[in-house]
């Protein structure tokens, strides 16, 4: 996928990675949690880190009006360090990394993972 994203820019074209750092989840990391939403609604979600920290798998639960609706799913967990390895492989460069869309530092008060990266 890496090198997909690469053959798409134009030399000097950037790409904007904005997502939850593996370093941010291990911080915040709650195995079960539920949020009551402003319309009423509640959602449920469990989270399972698997595969010695390279996944994570979800199961969202949302009850409305007495429905409900579950959905499962995984995805990969990236560390800054790895995401920035993975695209340098294959020939980003230029990276910026920052805690927040507003360029905050990638640090142990980052709440999202943020990667610039460019072209070259």
């Amino acid at each position: 996928m890496a090198e997909n994203l690469f053959t798409s820019l134009k030399p000097g074209g950037a790409l904007l990675i904005e997502m939850m750092g593996k370093e941010v989840l291990a911080r915040i990391f709650r195995p079960r949690d539920w949020t009551r939403c402003d319309d009423g609604s509640l959602q449920l979600q469990e989270c399972q880190v698997i595969d010695d920290w390279t996944r994570a798998r979800n199961r969202w639960i949302m009850v409305r009006d007495g429905e409900v609706i579950e959905r499962t799913f995984e995805h990969r967990l990236y560390s800054a360090a790895e995401l920035t390895d993975l695209l340098a492989e294959v020939g980003f460069g230029d990276f910026e990394v920052c805690g927040s869309l507003a360029g905050d530092p990638y640090d142990h008060e980052a709440k999202r993972l943020v990667v610039l990266a460019r072209r070259t």
